[in-house]
């Protein structure tokens, strides 16, 4: 079953059936029985130093000492990866990736999600390329459990927009229609949320937030989503 915040808001968002054809965004509901196997790059251990020689002695070889952020990176992967393990039996997560392989777009966790360093400004990204889709998780954005959670749910739905209608990302107007459908059913505009940001905004709360996070995300590949976002949004 698909939460129940997502399954309210589900049939809320813009389709690019509007925009071109007539493929629609939303999948079917149910939920597969598969759980994935995990995939994490975590960074390389540090090096031997090498052997000092003085005569035939030699000392022995000891580790390099890794820097403070080195180390906190490291622990930071190993942590997103127990999330990405976690998330394989959140109902949301299993929702979406049987949706996918009903679409005969069969994305795997284990191949498929990939946690790395990220600029300070990403929590996460969604990869395009025809031969390796993939998503980006990024480990030293990300505080906790249920931002993670919120940053993956946001960029499967940004897989099954690529797989299901075909989204055009260099269209600003399909754009900015899979971000306010990712930032609307990912959780990360519930009233909770939203209140941990500042936002008091009871009545329209949720339609503001979906906005500005579209907006924002649009604005973090350089395009001013001002305009594109209020004309899909609700199309």
């Amino acid at each position: 079953l698909i939460e129940p915040h997502l399954e309210h808001h589900f049939g809320q968002f813009v389709n690019l059936s509007s925009l071109r054809g007539s493929h629609q965004l939303i999948a079917p509901s149910s939920l597969l029985n598969k759980q994935p196997k995990l995939f994490v790059r975590v960074p390389a251990s540090s090096l031997l130093s090498r052997k000092s020689r003085v005569g035939l002695m030699s000392s022995p070889s000891t580790p390099s000492t890794p820097s403070p952020s080195d180390s906190r990176a490291a622990k930071q992967a190993v942590l997103n990866q127990k999330w990405l393990e976690k998330a394989t039996y959140d109902n949301t997560v299993v929702f979406l990736l049987e949706n996918l392989e009903k679409l005969n777009c069969p994305f795997s966790l284990s191949s498929s999600a990939r946690i790395q360093t990220c600029p300070p400004t990403h929590t996460g990204g969604f990869s395009m390329s025809a031969s390796d889709p993939h998503i980006i998780l990024c480990s030293n954005n990300i505080p906790d459990y249920a931002s993670f959670h919120r940053t993956l749910v946001h960029e499967l739905v940004h897989a099954i927009d690529k797989c299901r209608s075909k989204a055009d990302w260099a269209d600003v107007r399909h754009h900015a229609c899979t971000e306010v459908r990712a930032s609307g059913l990912s959780g990360e505009c519930k009233w909770g949320v939203e209140l941990s940001r500042g936002n008091l905004a009871v009545v329209g709360g949720w339609e503001k937030c979906v906005k500005r996070r579209a907006k924002l995300s649009l604005g973090h590949h350089g395009r001013d989503g001002e305009r594109a976002v209020e004309e899909v949004f609700g199309v």
